[in-house]
């Protein structure tokens, strides 16, 4: 520690303590050094590294108040019963410091140092002390004080509001230990203001070390010591003041200070507005320099030239204010909002103050223009990829953003025949592309977003091609002063490259047995590919008196039309019903009549032809006049009809409605028959049974006759769902039948689902395992039992903060899942924990996090990890808890393990339950398991 002397002189101690003989005073060793000198010595030890005892920052702290500070003796007789001769005060040593130190106090006992004081006016060892106390004293003060009981001493001394307090000692000489002195006496008020002056007069203080009660400084010591005590009023001492101090505030001689303020902001073409104040008012004219400047980066462009650089404006005399205006220029260029900065500059009569320089912003109000664009040219639906841009007229800079919708037209569907990927680039943001209101933003630096549109290839035969439009929606837009227009779309078609099912029509039944006069029955009618063109099928009774026909709830007839539409609208693929109403006539014969149905329509519907319906119609008028014996009857000559015998009933299937898939590959030029499902029935004892295949199919499908086992047959490349019509007729001529449903896939495409599942699935494991044991791994650490809350990775306050200037700003939200992202909560259901001592912990936390990979399959998507957790510390060392974690991934995947390649989306789900107990052997030191 360095001590300014009264005289100048820099003092450095070179011993913390003295050691004297009983009696005697040993005098302090100093060596002392100029001022200059000590100042090169300094920066030499400052290069160095050296610090010194007094932080020089503390000792130029902020908010600092300069005192001029006065000691005036008062030792005269009316002050103490007699004044000894040669009475003076001993060398004023104190300090100016904070209020973490206390260097002497009445009712504690001295201090070594305070001992030397009191005693002998040693100051070595007080300074020791003081100098031990480091950044907790700003000054160090020894002052030398003239001769006699009335000597007084005046210095000037800075104090600041990290250190306002004021310390001093000066032994009352000759004495035993006796003293006056200030204890950490303050200078600020309790407002934190500094008092303008203040008084305070010095009483003597014994210090409890020595014994006398006379004016001597030879007494033995008090053995023990006792707490420093007032002497005011007691023994050789009266109630007057043996010393007065005086504090008042330096007040610095005012110059007019300058600051500038700006106005509101203004569009181009209006003038911007700054407000120059003084204080205090000049007494007469000023002139006043100013610096005009304008923001021109990025092509801003608001103020001419003329009005730029140095200019001055007047304040009047005794006024405190001038205006200052600077005119902007409209034009027809769009740029980025900007700004005019006028800055006090140095003058005279003045002194520049804050803020020195003010800022208006300057709007612009031309339009910001956003392009979508494309190559001309349809794609292909297998490997077919068109490039879509938008593109800004400029790059937007920070704090403008621009959303832009996309819209999607056409009889091609989004997700489904085809898919988007943006292209990422600084500032530009993609957002439900595949789903949902898809929008791109850009922000800071962005001028161009590229979209990737990629065709996804199918099975299913659409025509010649689905046409697609893409264009832009209504736009949002953030700090662009003239707003934003849109033009331009990308139109094209996909084209198709299915050959899909044979267009045709499907008959649900081949056959129906009724019984004139009776209830009717029904059979269905469908086409197997979606029609260009309205399709018709007409149904015509062979003979309406024996059948006729009708839909819904119209009136049988010999004909009735149904109508199929093509489209995503169309009910081309729905099954239409047609029911036959047997008629009653007079004759006892079994009549027959056949449906047929003639289909209209053109291009693959041009040459279809359908299949017809047989109707039976048992009579319900008696005998049919056959005297002759049935050969099967064994009555000799009754003639029962084989399709009525009460005792003996048909075939009836066992089941109402089969449905079943068939995997077969695609691979290869020869057909390939895969075993599909044996339709068995319920029949009489004896009685054998055949299968045949009615309708539907196409011709794709065969039937085993005796087991009723359908087989596929091909072609190859017809995928799809089949409706088909299976009858069994028994030895004696009735008939059942029942409608099939198969779904054909391809076996190729099976394996590449598997492939998929083998190559995601474990790497979504591993993530989702990761995920866990870092949120448990989080929980070892004893500081997070404190209640938090975050959201998206801030805390609540500034996650509520970004979510309103979202939805201000017109910006859409993301999902749902990238909002929890990052969020994380920890609650401690006890303050102070249970009966038992135990604080339990609720706590959880969400991640998400992007994975992708792959090679014959790559796939990319990304994952999302919850956990909920609770635990408690069973000791100080020892935690036990148990999680719940789920995570939940959603991947786009191609596969390109064979021709042509597959794509598709891959979604996961993983639950686990994981207790856990961990133990902290150190601080640097866990293990849990």
């Amino acid at each position: 520690m360095v001590t300014l002397m009264s005289d100048g002189r820099l003092f450095f101690p070179l011993h913390s303590h003295d050691i004297r003989p009983r009696g005697r005073a040993s005098q302090p060793r100093f060596f002392s050094i100029s001022q200059g000198t000590f100042r090169i010595i300094t920066g030499i030890l400052l290069a160095a590294g050296m610090v010194f005892g007094i932080n020089p920052e503390t000792a130029r702290a902020q908010n600092t108040a300069t005192y001029t500070v006065t000691f005036q003796g008062n030792w005269k007789a009316e002050s103490t019963t007699d004044v000894p001769s040669g009475a003076h005060f001993t060398t004023l040593i104190g300090a100016v410091h904070n209020g973490n130190q206390t260097f002497w106090n009445a009712g504690s006992l001295a201090t070594p140092g305070v001992e030397l004081v009191a005693e002998i006016g040693g100051t070595s060892r007080f300074r020791s002390e003081l100098m031990a106390a480091g950044n907790n004293v700003k000054t160090i003060i020894s002052w030398g004080i003239g001769s006699g009981g009335g000597a007084a001493v005046t210095k000037t001394v800075e104090f600041s509001k990290d250190h306002p307090l004021f310390t001093i000692l000066s032994m009352l000489g000759p004495s035993p230990d006796w003293f006056v002195g200030l204890s950490g006496f303050s200078l600020l008020d309790g407002n934190d203001n500094w008092h303008s002056s203040r008084t305070v007069d010095l009483f003597a203080y014994d210090a409890g070390t020595e014994e006398g009660t006379g004016w001597s400084i030879e007494n033995s010591s008090s053995n023990p010591h006792v707490p420093i005590s007032s002497l005011k009023g007691t023994g050789k001492f009266t109630n007057v003041r043996v010393a007065r101090m005086t504090f008042t505030l330096k007040q610095p001689v005012q110059q007019t200070s300058l600051s500038i303020s700006g106005g509101s902001p203004v569009t181009e073409g209006n003038n911007a507005s700054f407000t120059i104040t003084a204080s205090p008012a000049p007494t007469s004219n000023l002139t006043v320099n100013l610096n005009v400047s304008e923001n021109s980066n990025n092509g801003r462009d608001f103020v001419v030239s003329g009005n730029q650089g140095s200019k001055t404006v007047t304040i009047a005399a005794n006024a405190t204010s001038a205006a200052y205006t600077v005119a902007t220029v409209n034009d027809d260029t769009d740029e980025p909002n900007g700004s005019v900065t006028v800055t006090v500059s140095g003058g005279s009569g003045y002194t520049v103050g804050s803020p020195s320089s003010a800022s208006v912003t300057v709007n612009d109000n031309d339009l910001t223009r956003v392009t979508l664009s494309a190559a001309v040219g349809n794609i292909p639906e297998t490997g077919g990829t068109k490039t879509i841009t938008a593109t800004l007229n400029r790059a937007l800079v920070a704090g403008e953003s621009l959303t832009v919708p996309l819209t999607f037209e056409g009889t091609a569907t989004r997700n489904t025949d085809y898919i988007l990927a943006g292209t990422p680039a600084a500032g530009v943001i993609y957002l439900n592309l595949n789903s949902g209101n898809a929008h791109v933003i850009f922000s800071a630096g962005s001028r161009t977003a590229t979209l990737t549109l990629s065709t996804r290839n199918d099975t299913m035969d659409e025509g010649t091609a689905e046409t697609v439009t893409v264009a832009l929606g209504t736009l949002t837009s953030s700090g662009l002063g003239g707003g934003a227009t849109s033009s331009g779309t990308a139109s094209f078609s996909i084209t198709d490259d299915d050959t899909g099912p044979v267009a045709g029509v499907m008959v649900s039944k081949g056959m129906l047995s009724l019984t004139e006069g009776g209830t009717a029955d029904t059979y269905t009618v469908v086409l197997t590919k979606m029609p260009t063109t309205s399709v018709t099928v007409t149904a015509t009774s062979s003979d309406d008196t024996v059948v006729k026909v009708h839909t819904g709830n119209g009136q049988p007839a010999d004909s009735v039309t149904l109508t199929f539409t093509g489209g995503t609208s169309g009910n081309w693929n729905q099954a239409q019903t047609v029911t036959v109403t047997p008629q009653q006539d007079a004759d006892t014969t079994q009549d027959t009549a056949s449906i047929t149905h003639v289909v209209s329509g053109t291009g693959d519907y041009a040459q279809v032809t359908a299949d017809s319906v047989t109707v039976t119609v048992a009579d319900d008028d008696g005998d049919d006049g056959d005297s002759g014996s049935d050969e099967n009857d064994g009555n000799g000559g009754s003639g029962v009809d084989v399709g009525s015998d009460p005792e003996e009933p048909g075939p009836v299937f066992m089941e109402t409605r089969f449905a079943f898939t068939m995997a077969k590959n695609l691979v290869g030029p020869a057909p390939v028959r895969d075993a599909g499902s044996a339709l068995g029935v319920v029949r009489a004892a004896g009685i054998g049974v055949t299968y045949t295949l009615a309708s539907g199919g196409n011709g794709l499908f065969q039937i085993d006759a005796a087991t009723g086992t359908v087989h596929y047959v091909g072609p190859g490349a017809a995928t799809g769902h089949y409706a088909l019509t299976v009858q069994a007729t028994d030895s004696r001529g009735r008939v059942a039948d029942t409608q099939v449903t198969v779904e054909v896939r391809d076996a190729d495409t099976v394996s590449r689902l598997n492939r998929v599942r083998q190559t995601v699935l474990p790497e979504a494991a591993r993530l989702a395992a990761g995920s866990a044991f870092a949120a448990v791994s989080e929980r070892m650490d004893a500081t997070r039992t404190a209640t938090r809350l975050r959201v998206a990775g801030y805390e609540l306050r500034t996650a509520t903060a970004n979510l309103a200037e979202t939805l201000a700003t017109g910006v859409a939200l993301p999902d749902l899942p990238h909002i929890l992202a990052g969020s994380e909560f920890v609650l401690p259901l006890s303050a102070t924990g249970d009966a038992a001592g135990l604080a339990p912990v609720l706590w959880g936390a969400v991640d998400w996090t992007a994975l992708s990979g792959g090679r014959v399959t790559d796939w990319d998507g990304g994952m999302l990890n919850a956990h909920l957790g609770a635990d408690v510390r069973l000791s100080e060392r020892l935690m036990g808890g148990l999680a719940l974690s789920h995570a939940r991934g959603t991947f786009d995947w191609t596969d390109q393990g064979g021709a042509p390649s597959v794509t598709g989306t891959y979604q996961s789900r993983m639950t686990s339950l994981m207790p856990y107990l961990g133990w902290t052997a150190h601080e640097r030191l866990t293990g849990w398991r």
